[in-house]
C-alpha cells in the first residue's frame, strides 16, 4: 500500500572542503536557509532537513509551506529518493510521479514529440501506454505545431506545459510537486489545477510544496511548515497557514 514513513531524517551537504576551502555540492547553496556548520577537518556543512519525522498514509494530501531555503524542495527529493539521508530511516511503497525541474529528462534538440515519447519512460510508462496517451497530452499542452520543433525552442511556460501533461496523463500512486503548477500562464495554471483536483479522489498520495495560501487550500488536507530545515507545524491547512505567516517575515 502506498505510503511514507520518516523517522529522525536528517540530511546534510558538505558545500565546502575544509583546507582548501573549495566548493563541493554547489546544488547546496539552494539550501543556505538551513543551518550552517562545521563538521570534521572544517568542513563547512549546511543542514538542510534536522530530524525530521513524519508519516504519510494512503489518502495523504500534504503541502509543504515554508521561506526559500527553509527545505521543502530538499524534503521532496527525499521522498522521491533523489537522495539519500544522511541519518535517519525514510520508508516508502508506491509508484511515485515527481515534477521539480520542468526540464528534466528533456533533450533539447529533439521535438517535443520525441520528448514525450522519451519523457514518458522515465515518468514510468511503457511505449504502448505513451501511444495511447499521446492525443490527450497533445490536447492538454495545446502546443499544436509547436510540438515538431525542437524543444529549445519552447519557452519556460511551454516547456511548463509538455512536462506537466506527460507527468500526470495517467494516475500515479505518488504525486510530489514543487511549485509546478506556478509556471506558465494564468490559463495553463487554471487548467493544470483542475486536472490536479481530479487527482483528489483518486491518487493515493499527493505532497505538494508551494508559497500561494489558495493553492494549499485547494488541493491540500493537512500541512508541514518547515523552517531551517526543521519541522515546526503538521496539522491542519489553515492552522498551518496561519504559522506560516506568523513565523516568516513579510516578503521572504
Amino acid at each position: 500500500m502506498p505510503h511514507f514513513a520518516l523517522n529522525d531524517v536528517t540530511m546534510e551537504f558538505q558545500i565546502l572542503e575544509g583546507t582548501g576551502r573549495r566548493l563541493l555540492h554547489p546544488s547546496a547553496l539552494k539550501a543556505l536557509g538551513g543551518r550552517l556548520g562545521f563538521a570534521g577537518n572544517n568542513r563547512l556543512t549546511v543542514t538542510a532537513l534536522r530530524n525530521i519525522t513524519l508519516r504519510i498514509p494512503r489518502g495523504t494530501r500534504l503541502g509543504l509551506l515554508g521561506h526559500n531555503g527553509s527545505g521543502k524542495s530538499t524534503l521532496l527529493r527525499v521522498l522521491a529518493g533523489i537522495y539519500q539521508p544522511t541519518s535517519g530511516r525514510i520508508e516508502s511503497d508506491g509508484r511515485i510521479t515527481s515534477m521539480f525541474d520542468i526540464s528534466l529528462g528533456m533533450d533539447m534538440d529533439l521535438s517535443g514529440f520525441d520528448n514525450v515519447r522519451m519523457q514518458g519512460l522515465l515518468f514510468g510508462l511503457t511505449p504502448d501506454e505513451i501511444e495511447t496517451l499521446l492525443p490527450d497530452i497533445v490536447a492538454f499542452t495545446q502546443l499544436d505545431h509547436y510540438l515538431t520543433l525542437p524543444v529549445r525552442t519552447y519557452s519556460a511556460g511551454m516547456m511548463a506545459r509538455l512536462s506537466f501533461a506527460i507527468a500526470t496523463a495517467k494516475m500515479p500512486e505518488i504525486l510530489l510537486l514543487d511549485e509546478v503548477i506556478g509556471a506558465g500562464d494564468a490559463a495553463f495554471q487554471s487548467r493544470a489545477q483542475k486536472r490536479l483536483e481530479t487527482f483528489l479522489d483518486s491518487a493515493d498520495i499527493i505532497v505538494l510544496a508551494s508559497h500561494a495560501d489558495d493553492t494549499i487550500r485547494a488541493l491540500c488536507t493537512e500541512a508541514v511548515v518547515l523552517e531551517k530545515g526543521e519541522a515546526v507545524f503538521h496539522g491542519d491547512v489553515e492552522a498551518a497557514i496561519r504559522t506560516y505567516r506568523e513565523r516568516i517575515p513579510a516578503g521572504a
